[in-house]
């Protein structure tokens, strides 16, 4: 009696996912891009005209992302500051 209790229970584990607390979930929105919620709250990213990506922040802050002239991204906050990223010899990025 015992082992078809503890089957049903296994099935029930197994079927029924559990999300974690910390965990990121995305997925794709209409505008080709991306919403993502998460512990922080909820983000969104859509392309723009200049072939990057804008992103509104859990904040309510946007991030707007264009290509540079040197083959990485310029990130541009809503408060004025950019983040400029260029390619280095190790395959990654380096940004100021």
């Amino acid at each position: 009696m015992t082992k078809p209790l503890a089957v049903a229970w296994l099935l029930g584990v197994l079927a029924l996912p559990v999300t974690a607390p910390a965990q990121l979930t995305c997925r794709p929105n209409i505008f080709g891009g991306q919403d993502c919620e998460g512990p922080e709250g909820r983000s969104s990213s859509w392309p723009n005209i200049f072939g990057g990506e804008t992103y509104r922040l859990p904040d309510g802050g946007r991030v707007e992302s264009v290509p540079n002239i040197f083959g990485g991204q310029d990130f541009r906050y809503s408060d004025g500051r950019t983040v400029r990223c260029s390619p280095n010899i190790f395959g990654g990025q380096d940004c100021r």
